[in-house]
């Protein structure tokens, strides 16, 4: 709850813990370097910021937004943050 209150004040988030690039996690290089041959999942670190609500409903966080949008589906980022 109290996140949600501070959102309205524009509190300053700490963009560092954003990952790089253009989605909303970062590769789980430990877990896929040590995960069995027979295993097919590639693991991943989500953004601490991206938010799963329901099945149609994604957000953001950092951006203070619920959405329903293909791009939030697919964990592709919107906020823009460390990017390059």
């Amino acid at each position: 709850m109290w996140s949600r209150f501070l959102l309205n004040f524009n509190i300053k988030k700490d963009e560092k813990v954003i990952p790089k690039g253009h989605y909303c996690y970062e590769p789980d290089y430990e877990k896929n370097k040590s995960k069995e041959n027979t295993d097919i999942t590639y693991y991943v670190k989500p953004c601490k910021y991206y938010k799963w609500f329901t099945e149609n409903y994604k957000g953001c966080e950092y951006l203070g937004i619920i959405i329903n949008d293909v791009c939030l589906d697919d964990q592709c980022k919107i906020c823009d943050i460390n990017i390059d």
